[in-house]
């Protein structure tokens, strides 16, 4: 009887006043946005999308029905984040209102205002150094059509597309507005940036998302070209012609004609094919490529339908790598320097503290802290591994790449009959999985003040503490790394008479000279440090000098084993064939054509470990 005296009294009330809803109706509408705190993170819910705040302050998802529109998994990626130099955190969050968060750093904020089919940011800083904001969309993302333009691209797309709408094979999407453009592949996924965000102003950014009809794909979804070459690691001697095989599938229902043209980047093409390709076929067509000297070579390779390009694809391919051999350049007091730094090195007192880890040995093996006192004084904290049946065990020093986020417990190579110290030459905790801060520019104006002699420094200690273990064969050591790890290895093997092997993957600081002009991130730090400070070019120079790899390599002492991928952009291919090419005759190189800074992955850890098998026996 009650329920249906509030139905009748309901119904009396809105025939009366047809614009008024009552208290009891309103009552039973839920709000059109939910916020809630789940743990450390903080979920915004809508009937449109479901969006998640990392305890960071940073928009780490963004899902449509089921699609995850975002990707915070790949790289240095939050998803939606603030860069400067690194990715800025904004861990003190609040709530002001039902719908609203505003996450805060140091310097930067951003308030997020979650409507029922938008969330709406604003940002601000107050740093003086660059600061962008990056969208790393997921890879379900398939395409992308300009909201300005109407143009429309395959994902991942290159293009000056501030507002963009990015859809999924599903029907969802985002439109992203208020950016500068979008590019990729970055890690194979698309990236939205809004770039050089200035600072002392609130900057309005949206991102409106919903669920609509599958998007046609364009022509460029249905073919796919690939380039690929028949020599290994498309390396070519004198004497033979570099060719490229091009494959070409059309994957629609209909016969498209188009030209196929192939040139080096910044120049014309210098060869066209024509082709035509019936529904659901493949074809295939050979180019020379117009090598004339040793080099490394990019050919990019475009197909055009009705005059309109609709898919392109490149692919690398060395010349005479081995003639790529600028001669070292060591600057004056390069000797004395390193002399200098080894003298104080072996001058500190060995001091160190081995703390076990029981959570993490098992009975094969032990783990736990090694904490040491550095080649500066200062302390520094490496994962000890080692098989748990006493004995003297060949060793491995591992050295981090430039910017790694977490050291890993080297248990895997314990397992395998290692010792292993693997460090962080920053002096960052263990624990941590945050990237540290930028330090390439530190201290650049003089060799005796930059950040790399305290690191390099900090590394030849290193390998006092691991050769004072009790498990350790101090007769078999060897030192790995990546990246700027890479380099250092190569300085310690050129240092220090210990180092029986190195594993230097993807060097950075070959050939700087060029390296710097060529190479992309870290490179970057000191070329925006340079743009910034002119007058102190010369300086930063040769003090780079100091520490390029390709001055130590007719030193190295040792065995030395080094991987490079013929995409990398981080450390270019040239540079790193400098490298090797200067080094001594035991050395191998695994060249990977088809590979960017990653160089090989997996299949390039167990080459490698399969080459320290056959250099220090087990």
């Amino acid at each position: 009887m009650r329920a249906c005296a509030t139905a009748v009294l309901l119904f009396l009330l809105k025939a009366a006043a047809p614009g008024v809803v009552c208290a009891a109706e309103q009552k039973e509408q839920p709000p059109a946005v939910t916020l809630e705190k789940q743990g450390a993170e903080h979920i915004a819910s809508s009937p449109a999308y479901r969006a998640r705040i990392g305890p960071d302050g940073n928009l780490h998802s963004l899902v449509v029905g089921s699609t995850e529109l975002l990707d915070d998994t790949v790289s240095i990626s939050r998803g939606v984040y603030l860069y400067s130099g690194e990715v800025v955190s904004l861990a003190d969050i609040s709530s002001p209102a039902a719908d609203t968060l505003v996450a805060r750093g140091e310097q930067f904020s951003i308030a997020y205002t979650f409507l029922p089919s938008e969330v709406r940011m604003v940002l601000r800083h107050t740093s003086p150094k660059p600061v962008s904001l990056f969208a790393v969309l997921s890879a379900g993302i398939t395409l992308v059509t300009s909201m300005e333009t109407q143009e429309s691209a395959s994902a991942p797309a290159d293009q000056p597309w501030g507002t963009a709408k990015f859809a999924a094979s599903s029907g969802a999407f985002i439109t992203l507005r208020g950016g500068t453009r979008i590019w990729g592949p970055w890690m194979g996924r698309q990236v939205w940036e809004a770039a050089l965000i200035p600072p002392s102003r609130d900057v309005q950014i949206a991102a409106v998302l919903g669920q609509g009809p599958l998007p046609a794909p364009p022509t460029g979804q249905l073919v796919t070209m690939t380039a690929s070459c028949d020599m290994p690691g498309h390396m070519f001697s004198a004497g033979e012609t570099p060719t490229v095989n091009v494959a070409i599938e059309n994957r629609s229902d209909h016969t498209l004609s188009g030209e196929v043209s192939a040139k080096l980047p910044g120049q014309p093409p210098y060869g066209t094919e024509q082709v035509s390709l019936a529904p659901k076929s493949k074809s295939s067509l050979r180019f020379p490529v117009p090598v004339t000297q040793p080099d490394v070579y990019r050919v990019v390779f475009s197909l055009a339908v009705e005059g309109a390009e609709v898919v392109t694809t490149d692919v690398s391919i060395a010349y005479q790598a081995d003639r790529i051999k600028p001669s070292p350049s060591p600057p004056d007091g390069f000797s004395s320097f390193w002399s200098s730094v080894v003298r104080g090195v072996r001058s500190i007192p060995l001091e160190m503290e081995f703390t076990p880890d029981d959570a993490r040995s098992d009975p094969w093996i032990v783990v736990g802290k090694l904490r040491y006192r550095g080649g500066e004084g200062e302390y520094i904290s490496g994962w000890y591994c080692a098989p748990a049946e006493k004995g003297r065990y060949r060793a491995m020093l591992q050295l981090p790449g430039y910017g790694a986020r977490h050291i890993a417990v080297p248990s895997a190579l314990a397992r395998r009959g290692w010792a292993v110290l693997s460090i962080d030459f920053t002096g960052r905790d263990l624990e941590s999985r945050d990237a540290p801060p930028p330090y390439l520019t530190d201290g650049i104006l003089s060799p005796a003040t930059y950040s790399l002699r305290k690191i390099a420094a900090h590394s030849l200690k290193a390998i006092d503490a691991l050769a004072s273990q009790p498990q350790v064969d101090s007769s078999r050591i060897a030192v790995s790394g990546p990246g700027l790890g890479a380099a250092l290895a190569i300085t310690l093997g050129a240092l220090d008479e210990r180092v029986r092997a190195v594993a230097a993957d993807v060097p950075l600081f070959c050939n700087v000279n060029e390296a710097l002009a060529s190479g992309q991130w870290p490179y970057s730090e000191i070329r925006d440090y340079v743009r910034m400070h002119p007058a102190h070019d010369k300086a930063v120079m040769r003090t780079l000098s100091f520490f390029d790899a390709v001055n130590f390599a007719p030193t190295v002492k040792c065995p030395v084993m080094i991987s490079l991928g013929l995409r990398d952009t981080t450390s270019p291919p040239r540079p790193v064939f400098a490298l090797f090419n200067n080094l001594p005759e035991h050395k191998q190189i695994e060249v990977y054509p088809q590979a960017g800074h990653e160089a090989g992955g997996s299949a390039h850890w167990k080459a490698k470990l399969d080459w320290l098998d056959g250099v220090l026996p087990p």
